[in-house]
């Protein structure tokens, strides 16, 4: 493998994060200084999505346009690329890595093992951006990055994790690297049926992080550090037959004002985003609130940080993705 990759948020230690978050930081102050760099100027990022994204997307270009790269974007890639013809992914990504093309690949797919899959024809650094239902590394990043920044520690924290850990490959992500650092306990929070993953728990496991599962949202309302509330995917549901089950779940967590008022007064509120009536619009603006922080403020500088090691010339970090 000659390319440093991102697959899998397990792929990182805690050292990894702390290179990442001082990259992250040295592009804050340049965005706040001079409105960005010139680091990667004549460097192509290509954002390939086959899924709808706002955010993800959004924040990758504006990371590589911040560094002064050129940035290609198809942003529905299943509808218009040759993927509609048939083609498959690692004959794509063979293309768009190819001799005079990207000097990096952003990908979101809807197939679990896309990035894997992608990052194994090594033609290009791929950054997992999204695939299926199982990992959103460069999320996790960046929640942990907020965390970092608004409760000024990574440690000996409770966060609650709530709405749809089954499908919710934010959720699956940020437990990986929490359970990175000292101290810190998990609460996922959801009905029975829609349980976080076997393979999620027997990692926490290995790593030692102390977890529990509840149904009762209000039961641990005043425990929380941060709350990490996700929607229920509908887009997930509908794939595999189970909208009767979307139905029953999808507002069974509401996170209200009365909720929050019940919350430490130091406590946060999360969200990945996008929303979809899991929150009630008049928490937008709470002070304990950050998910607009979190999807900009923080979001920006991590993807920044991202690209600058992975194309700095000569360097490879430790921490990129290898083909088992």
């Amino acid at each position: 493998m000659k390319h440093c990759h991102i697959v899998s948020a397990e792929q990182f230690k805690r050292e990894h994060l702390e290179e990442i978050f001082g990259a992250a930081d040295a592009a804050r102050y340049a965005v706040e200084r001079n409105g960005g760099t010139e680091t990667l100027a004549r460097k192509l990022v290509s954002v390939i999505f086959y899924q709808p994204s706002t955010r993800t997307a959004e924040t990758f270009k504006a990371a590589a346009l911040r560094h002064g790269a050129r940035v290609s974007y198809n942003p529905d890639a299943k509808i218009f690329s040759s993927a509609a013809k048939g083609e498959s992914l690692e004959h794509t990504i063979r293309v768009l890595g190819g001799e005079y093309m990207a000097d990096l690949i952003v990908l979101r797919h809807p197939n679990d093992d896309a990035a894997e899959r992608a990052a194994g024809i090594d033609m290009a650094p791929i950054i997992n951006a999204g695939s299926g239902t199982k990992q959103h590394p460069t999320q996790a990043l960046v929640d942990m990055y907020t965390i970092k920044n608004e409760l000024g520690r990574l440690e000996n924290l409770h966060v609650v994790m709530a709405g749809d850990p089954m499908y919710g490959r934010t959720i699956r992500s940020l437990a990986c690297l929490l359970a990175l650092y000292p101290g810190n306990r998990i609460t996922f929070v959801s009905p029975p049926d829609v349980c976080i993953g076997d393979d999620i728990k027997l990692y926490l496991r290995k790593l030692g992080t102390p977890f529990e599962e509840t149904d009762d949202m209000d039961s641990v309302l005043g425990q929380a550090d941060v709350w990490y509330h996700t929607r229920v995917q509908e887009e997930w549901y509908k794939a595999t037959g189970q909208m009767e089950l979307y139905e029953r779940i999808r507002l069974r967590y509401v996170m209200t004002p009365e909720h929050v008022a019940k919350m430490k007064p130091e406590a946060r509120l999360m969200h990945p985003m996008p929303i979809n009536g899991e929150i009630a619009t008049a928490l937008d603006d709470h002070p304990q609130v950050i998910y607009f922080k979190q999807a900009t403020r923080y979001a920006v500088p991590i993807r920044m940080g991202l690209l600058t090691l992975m194309l700095t010339p000569g360097y490879t970090p430790p921490w990129g993705w290898r083909k088992p």
